[in-house]
């Protein structure tokens, strides 16, 4: 809530787009996680004429919000020069070839955890900036966890460690830029993950 009032301060927006996960539990739509949904979407529908959520792996009995709310659920979005999806299934071959630019992505949670020469360590939240491996120098930008019930993911530049088929399969992991966004440090844009390989644990 913090970071849309933040957001909606900034800028003008008709539309809001969650990349997916807007809820956490996976077999219900328990009795605390739904008041905290009519609480979300209330706030945004106050600010924007659509919503609309890219369904995620968590997303079951999202449906449900309907009864109280007016919002999109939608597997995949292409707003050019964006795609934007939640990213635990595979991109096919439709939307590889539809018109974009940058794919926009959740799913992984990503953060990195860095040493100093000293043994100092550091876990960050992270957004990753990067290539894709997909023709016509496309853009990759993978989001960080908002909730309070993700931890993140450690970055790596091991393709097996992702869980996002999209970064295993399409994603040139040695070009990711881990970016870190924080109120107390600003924003902190890192080197490609190819050159951080002596300070990553």
């Amino acid at each position: 809530m913090r970071i849309l009032e933040e957001a909606f301060s900034s800028v003008s927006a008709e539309r809001v787009v969650f990349a997916g996960d807007l809820k956490h539990l996976f077999g219900s739509l328990g009795r605390v996680e739904k008041q905290e949904l009519m609480e979300l979407l209330g706030y945004v529908k106050k600010h924007v004429a659509e919503v609309v959520v890219v369904r995620g792996n968590h997303d079951n009995f999202l449906p449900l919000m309907k009864r109280w709310f007016e919002f999109e659920i939608v597997d995949s979005l292409v707003l050019p020069p964006f795609l934007i999806v939640h990213g635990h299934k595979p991109l096919g071959d439709e939307l590889k070839k539809s018109s974009w630019q940058y794919l926009i992505m959740g799913h992984e949670h990503p953060s990195i955890a860095l040493r100093d020469p000293i043994g100092v360590v550091g876990k960050f939240s992270c957004f990753l900036v990067g290539d894709t491996l997909l023709p016509g120098g496309r853009k990759v930008v993978v989001l960080p966890a908002v909730g309070i019930y993700q931890t993140g993911s450690k970055v790596t530049l091991s393709k097996d460690t992702y869980l996002s088929p999209i970064i295993r399969e399409d994603v040139a992991i040695e070009s990711l830029r881990p970016v870190v966004v924080g109120p107390d440090i600003g924003v902190v844009e890192f080197p490609r993950l190819g050159d951080l390989f002596d300070l990553m644990i």
